[in-house]
C-alpha cells in the first residue's frame, strides 16, 4: 500500500474493547492484534474511510508530530495488519 490507499477493512474483522484493551480479532482465523492508543486512533480513521495520507496528517496535527515520521510509523503498521489479514487494498 502507498499513501494513496485507502485501506479496506474485511467484514470477518471486529474490534473489541475490555478492560481499556483494545483488540482485532479475526473471525475466519481466530487471530487477535492488540492495539495501543495510538493504534486504535489509526483504526478509527481507517473505519471512517481515511486513505494512508489523511490519516498521517489528522495524526501529525493529533499529536503534533513530524509528517515523515508518522507515515514511515503508519505505513509499516497498516502494512503488518494488512500481512496479518486484518486490512487489505481497496
Amino acid at each position: 500500500m502507498n499513501l494513496s490507499s485507502i485501506p479496506s477493512i474485511p467484514p470477518t474483522v471486529i474490534l473489541r474493547e475490555v478492560d481499556g484493551v483494545t483488540t482485532l480479532v479475526n473471525l475466519v482465523d481466530g487471530a487477535c492484534f492488540t492495539l495501543d492508543e495510538i493504534g486504535g486512533r489509526v483504526w478509527q480513521l481507517l473505519e471512517d474511510g481515511h486513505a494512508i495520507e489523511a490519516t498521517c496528517r489528522q495524526l501529525a496535527t493529533e499529536y503534533a508530530a513530524p509528517i515523515d515520521e508518522i507515515q514511515a510509523d503508519v505505513v509499516a503498521f497498516i502494512g503488518d495488519l494488512q500481512d496479518k489479514g486484518f486490512v487489505s487494498a481497496a
